[in-house]
C-alpha cells in the first residue's frame, strides 16, 4: 500500500499522472488525426472534431481545449487576438488542396484546370460545401471561385454546411451530385476527383496547431503533430507538406 501511494505521488509530481488532453481539431482531420495520435506517447489524448470556426467560438467561450488545430488562419488569429493561445506555440503541421468531387463516376481527371472545364462539369447541378463565411473549406472555395470568375454563376448552386465533412456526407449519400472539399476528404471517402483548384486560386491551405492550455501533455501532442512521424501519416492520408 505504501508503495502504491508513493507511486501515485511520484506520477503526480512528475506530471505523468493520467490526464485527458483535449485536442480540438478541424473536421477534415477526422480519421487522420486519430492515426497520428496513435503513435504519440502523450497520455490520454481525446480529439474533438468540428468546423474550425465552431471550435474557435467554443474555446473563446471557455471550452476545455488543450490544443487547437485549425484549417484556416483566420480562426487562429481570432484566438491569438483574444489571448487564448500560448504565445509562440503555433506550428503549421500540414497542407491540403481544394477539389471538386462527384457522387457518380465521371470522365478521368483532365490536366486542364480551366474555368470552362469546371463550369462544364457542374452544369446546373448542386454542389455541397462549407459555409463560405465561416468554414475554412467554404472560405477557400469562395475565393477560388471568385478567382476563376465563377462565383456569380455557381453561388446559387452551392449547398452550405457547417463543416467540410457534412458537405462530404451529402455527396457520399447522393444528396448532392458534387462537393467542393479537400483532396484528403476525397481520399477518405474514395470519391472521384473531377477538378483540382489551382493552388494560386486561393490562399495556401494550411493546418495550424497551437496550445490553448499549457502543460507537458499539450506540448507533447504539439511536438508529435509537427514531427516527422506525424507528417508521414498526414502525407499518407492525402494531405500535403506544410506550405
Amino acid at each position: 500500500m505504501v508503495r502504491l501511494a508513493f507511486l501515485f505521488w511520484l506520477l503526480t509530481c512528475t506530471g505523468v499522472a493520467a490526464q485527458t488532453i483535449n485536442v480540438f481539431a478541424a473536421a477534415s482531420l477526422s480519421g487522420t488525426l486519430e492515426r497520428v495520435l496513435a503513435g504519440a506517447a502523450c497520455g490520454d489524448v481525446r480529439p474533438v472534431f468540428a468546423g474550425s470556426s465552431t471550435l474557435s467560438r467554443q474555446i473563446l467561450s471557455g471550452a476545455p481545449a488543450d490544443v487547437f488545430v485549425s484549417a484556416h488562419d483566420d480562426w487562429i488569429a481570432a484566438l491569438r487576438a483574444d489571448g487564448a493561445l500560448v504565445a509562440g506555440s503555433e506550428r503549421v503541421i500540414a497542407g491540403n488542396s481544394l477539389v471538386l468531387v462527384s457522387a457518380e463516376p465521371g470522365p478521368p481527371l483532365a490536366n486542364d484546370a480551366s474555368t470552362d472545364l469546371l463550369r462544364d462539369i457542374v452544369g446546373d447541378a448542386r454542389s455541397a460545401g462549407g459555409l463560405v463565411e465561416a468554414v475554412p473549406a467554404g472560405m477557400y472555395a469562395k475565393v477560388g471561385l471568385q478567382t476563376l470568375g465563377l462565383w456569380g454563376a455557381l453561388r446559387p448552386q452551392l449547398v452550405e454546411t457547417d463543416s467540410v465533412r457534412a458537405a462530404l456526407a451529402l455527396v457520399t449519400r447522393g444528396a448532392a451530385p458534387f462537393g467542393i472539399v479537400y483532396a484528403s476528404d476525397a481520399a477518405f471517402a474514395q470519391l472521384p476527383v473531377r477538378f483540382v483548384f489551382p493552388p494560386t486560386a486561393h490562399a495556401p491551405i494550411r493546418y495550424t496547431a497551437a496550445i490553448v492550455r499549457d502543460g507537458a501533455g499539450a506540448r507533447c501532442v504539439l511536438d508529435h503533430l509537427a514531427g516527422e512521424a506525424g507528417r508521414d501519416v498526414f502525407l499518407s492520408q492525402g494531405f500535403l507538406p506544410p506550405p
